[in-house]
């Protein structure tokens, strides 16, 4: 009778320990699954609205989906201008290209885009890089007046600016002809608004000038 008790002791201390055992081997499954599974390891440069931008990355593991975002944070609550999701087979680097966009709500002052990298719901990678403002002029090609001789206009705006910023100046510098600027001066200031970007028509005539502008291609700038 005393060997059988000895016996059921030495088992329920093996149950016992394989009890407390259990949950360690839990928690080190848990923590391996957390590991970073994937990094920024370059962003191109430089980043200007409405042009793409190239994320590479490396993927220490395969078979993961990853979702790689442009926004204007790298904490909530932030605004997501682009993402895309990134199928990794394999273990390596993948290099992924989003178009961010020309307006971009929540913009920071000064101008930031930050680029991150998720695994599910968790942050992998995040890296910034700022924004470079832009000019964008329409028409790209024109000439100074329609066939009736009344003035035709051009629409410079601009994107990517710090908002809240005070346009009253723009400048058109022809490259042709160095010597010819215009320098004309806004009749009221334009607020870049707070997705970094503004808007302006100006008849040529009188606006940029009373004789129209020269012939030749133009460095447009604020």
């Amino acid at each position: 009778m005393k060997m059988n008790r000895s016996i059921y002791k030495t088992l329920y201390l093996i149950l016992a320990l394989l009890v407390l055992i259990s949950p360690v081997a839990t928690l080190i499954v848990s923590v391996k699954a957390q590991a970073t599974v994937a990094t920024i390891t370059s962003v191109s440069t430089p980043v200007y609205p409405g042009e793409p931008v190239t994320v590479t990355l490396t993927v220490s593991q395969g078979n993961v989906l990853l979702n790689v975002t442009l926004a204007n944070s790298n904490t909530s609550p932030m605004y997501v201008w682009a993402s895309r999701a990134v199928n990794a087979p394999d273990p390596g680097t993948y290099v992924v290209q989003l178009t961010l966009p020309e307006e971009l709500p929540g913009l920071s002052s000064p101008p930031t885009l930050w680029v991150l990298v998720y695994f599910g719901n968790t942050l992998q990678s995040n890296v910034s890089v700022p924004i470079y403002p832009k000019i964008v002029v329409s028409p790209p090609k024109t000439a100074n007046v329609y066939e009736n001789g009344t003035s035709k206009s051009i629409t410079v705006s601009g994107y990517g600016f710090d908002p809240g910023a005070n346009i009253s100046n723009i400048i058109f510098s022809n490259l042709n002809y160095p010597s010819v600027v215009y320098n004309v001066s806004l009749p009221t200031n334009v607020t870049v608004g707070s997705d970094g970007s503004f808007s302006v028509s100006l008849p040529i005539i009188p606006n940029i000038s009373s004789e129209g502008m020269a012939g030749g291609r133009y460095n447009v700038s604020v």
